[in-house]
């Protein structure tokens, strides 16, 4: 054993199949369980593999590593060879969840691989046609290697798994594309990064088991009834019962009988074969004889012949028959060979090779009066990659004793109990997640574990003696869910010992599907009859889960969502939503209605809408794209190249304009433009004013009334003052009562302005008269004297206002 095998997880060798299984050669025993009907094919190279034809897969539950976390270190290796590419991109390989962040390997039309990260880093060479390829990938906790044939296709790759599951299938198809059609073998995975030396230890070791093997066990037999299937009948006599064994030289080289005597030996577990009836004779080919042992059939070949390549010795068992003591059961049957060897070579062959064999009841009448159908909807969800972890669809199934006499049982404490056993084509279902139960307490219902075998449902009665006339056994399918592709797929239904009956089956159509209908009764009354899509509950007509509404783009009656005609009855298109290209080379999404002027586009959203915004802070918030500037509204009314309102925001400030050269105007309509208020009685008395500033305003370029000369530039406030709080200015023989005042302008005028000043007392208790005059002005300000006039007596501290308007004319 070589140093790197301590870290093997996994070894398929992908050569042979024994009872639906594929076996694990690693010590962890995580062996295989096959899906649909993939072929065992002989292979110069390997001797034997298997062979995908795109509807079957290789399912193993878990190889998980030692290491913990969703991104471990870890390699994959295996042979490949494509006889032709696909149509489609075909699956090869999925190690994790059908979902991004596993790890899959897939392959295209062109001969493209992908390999790595789904969704994430991947390695792309090209698959040669008709040859095996090893491929090897390679991650070591942070970047991605590939190897075709031990040689890297490329420089390793960062990249990031993100395991949830650690599940693996080969050759399965995935997300509605196809599975793999051609041969795999030899698949291993390693829970560490192996190096480019080890990867060719692989591909050495890899080539020596293959041979081995295939020179070891040249030889694959197949036992079966005349339907060709590996069926041993129970029966009252077996006289006359029939049977095949077939013997195929799988090796690419003749397998020779040695001198003393070559043999092959078919053996039987104890208690399989009946000892009733007439003695079993074997027909044998020409020069072959056979001894018949108890539980053992002895076939001797002529010394020193030879079985060719591919050859198959044909052999008839007469008066075979299964001992009906244990009932219907599975047994395995077992080819073993001596003294045998290849042509020129003198170290014998000792192999042997297993096969799984069924014994039916056919004792009694043949037809038993038993029918099955549904007590509900048997149309299932197909699980998608969008609706993985699905609740799924419960189905109830009823099987009736249809004639008017009961039907004997054995009740399941006995030996050969009656027992019902219900089975599902392989790889049709999500089997794991299924399960079914019986109603009342006179049936119950186990899951047999057999190793290898398809997963069934055995129903047995603990009590009942026998299912009377018109009876039922009610039983529910939990958890239906289908694997695609979507079709119809078969419910069969087992009947074994059922005394005085042959064992036989009944069988119903089960149909899966990404689309349900159900008739729902509401809680209203009436049937409502609804579609699902990724549920199997629809709550609404049409309710989609898992994935997106993607209708047709365009302007036509067939693009789009489109409400055929106005609720209020008229031909015309009631409304629509839809997304097309406009010839600016730019694309619309419309939502519209079409029936006249009486119909509305309302919003009536129980928070804020927002536009460009995800978490909109008032009842309408629009926030523009990138740097908004005075030249790109954020909200526009109007048509874009005329007159228009904008509306912006840019850097610290917000802006309102008009657009396409023509003026903004405020109209208010009967009313008052007000600035500056935040809350207006509606019963107060409205200002007279057309424009109402609560506060102080800067205005620039403002024309007043009618005059036809507009003002450069005016300007307006009011300055508190206290008046005769400072002495009489030094040297002016003014008497108390004087003030004079600096009032300086918001901004400065580009020319010397002309000012009016008015003054007035701050209090309405005050009783004075002041005249009030600008002494001068300049661009910045300007100086105003008050005085008293009513009387010339001192009066200190009277809280004064001085309001003044200034303006230019140029």
């Amino acid at each position: 054993m070589t140093g790197y095998d301590a870290s093997l997880l996994i070894h398929l060798r992908l050569d042979t199949m024994t009872g639906g299984r594929v076996a694990d050669n690693s010590s962890h025993a995580r062996h295989g369980t096959v899906g649909g009907n993939p072929a065992v094919v002989a292979d110069d190279h390997f001797g034997s593999s298997l062979r995908f034809d795109g509807n079957d897969a290789v399912r193993v539950s878990d190889v998980r590593p030692r290491a913990t976390g969703a991104n471990p270190a870890h390699t994959i290796t295996g042979w490949v060879l494509a006889d032709a590419y696909p149509a489609r991109r075909a699956w090869l390989l999925n190690l994790g969840q059908a979902n991004a962040g596993a790890h899959h390997w897939l392959l295209h039309p062109n001969g493209g691989l992908q390999l790595g990260v789904w969704g994430g880093t991947q390695h792309t060479p090209t698959l040669p046609r008709g040859v095996w390829t090893h491929v090897a990938v390679v991650y070591d906790g942070s970047a991605l290697a590939c190897y075709l044939d031990g040689e890297p296709v490329a420089a390793s790759r960062a990249g990031t798994f993100r395991f949830a599951t650690y599940s693996l299938a080969l050759a399965e198809p995935k997300l509605a594309e196809l599975g793999y059609t051609g041969r795999l073998a030899g698949l291993r995975i390693y829970d560490r990064a192996l190096t480019a030396a080890e990867v060719g230890e692989v591909m050495d070791d890899d080539r020596a088991a293959m041979a081995v093997f295939r020179r070891t066990h040249p030889l694959a037999f197949s036992l079966h009834d005349g339907d060709t299937q590996p069926v041993l009948a129970i029966v009252d006599d077996a006289t006359g019962g029939r049977m095949s064994l077939e013997v195929t030289n799988t090796a690419s080289q003749d397998v020779v009988l040695a001198a003393g005597g070559a043999h092959l030996e078919l053996s039987f577990r104890p208690g399989i074969l009946a000892t009733t009836g007439q003695p079993l004779i074997v027909e044998t080919p020409a020069g072959w004889s056979a001894a018949v042992g108890k539980d053992r059939i002895t076939l001797t070949g002529p010394a020193g012949t030879s079985i060719a390549a591919d050859q198959t010795l044909h052999f008839g068992l007469v008066n075979i028959g299964g001992d009906g003591r244990g009932g219907t059961r599975g047994t395995r049957v077992q080819l073993r060979y001596l003294n045998l060897g290849y042509v020129g070579e003198t170290a014998p062959l000792t192999g042997r090779s297993v096969q799984h064999l069924s014994l039916v009841n056919r004792r009694g009448q043949q037809d038993i009066p038993l029918e099955a159908d549904f007590a509900s909807f048997h149309t299932v969800l197909t699980e998608s990659a969008g609706t993985t972890g699905s609740l799924g669809s419960d189905v109830k199934l009823r099987i009736t004793n249809v004639s008017d006499s009961p039907i004997p049982l054995t009740p399941s404490g006995q030996e050969a109990p009656s027992t019902l056993v219900l089975a599902f084509e392989e790889g049709s279902l999500d089997l794991a997640a299924l399960s079914v139960t019986a109603e009342g307490a006179d049936w119950s219902v186990v899951k047999p574990t057999e190793e290898g075998q398809t997963p069934t449902w055995e129903v047995t009665s603990p009590t009942r003696i026998a299912l009377g006339a018109g009876e039922s056994v009610l039983l529910t399918l939990n958890r239906v869910i289908g694997r695609h592709p979507s079709g119809p797929t078969r419910l069969l239904i087992h009947y074994r010992n059922f005394p005085g009956y042959w064992d036989g089956h009944l069988a119903l159509t089960v149909e899966k599907t990404a689309l349900l209908v159900r008739d729902v009764t509401p809680a209203t009354g009436g049937v409502d009859t609804r579609v699902g899509i990724g549920t199997a509950d629809p709550l609404a007509k049409l309710h989609v889960v898992g994935g997106a509404i993607m209708p047709a783009e365009g302007i036509t009656a067939r693009a789009g969502i489109l409400f055929l005609k106005s609720p209020r009855g008229t031909t015309d298109e009631g409304a629509w939503i839809r997304y097309r290209a406009i010839p600016t080379g730019s694309s619309t999404l419309q939502i519209g209605t079409g029936a006249g002027a009486k119909d509305h586009l309302l919003l009536m959203p129980s928070g804020n809408v927002g536009v460009g915004v995800d978490t909109p802070a008032a009842a309408l918030h629009v926030v523009g794209p990138g740097n908004v500037s005075t030249s790109t509204s954020a909200l526009m009314v109007g048509p874009a190249k005329s007159a228009h309102l904008g509306l912006g925001h840019v850097g610290g400030y917000g802006w309102i304009q008009g657009g396409g050269s023509r003026p903004l105007v405020l109209n208010p309509h009967g009313g008052t433009v007000r600035i500056g208020e935040t809350d207006i009685d509606p019963a107060a008395p409205a200002p007279s004013d057309r424009l109402y500033v609560n506060g102080s305003a800067t205005v620039l370029g403002l024309t007043v009334g009618t005059m036809s000369t507009p003002f450069a530039n005016i300007q307006a406030g009011g300055t508190p003052v206290t008046l005769n709080a400072s002495p009489t200015p030094p040297g002016i023989p003014h008497p108390a009562g004087f003030e004079v005042v600096t009032v300086e302008f918001p901004m400065a005028f580009l020319t010397v302005p002309v000012v009016v000043a008015t003054v007035e007392l701050a209090s309405s208790g005050e009783r004075a008269v002041y005249s009030c005059t600008v002494q001068s002005a300049r661009r910045e300000s300007m100086t105003v004297h008050v005085l008293r006039v009513d009387k010339r007596i001192e009066q200190v501290n009277v809280q004064a206002r001085i309001n003044w308007i200034a303006w230019t004319r140029s």
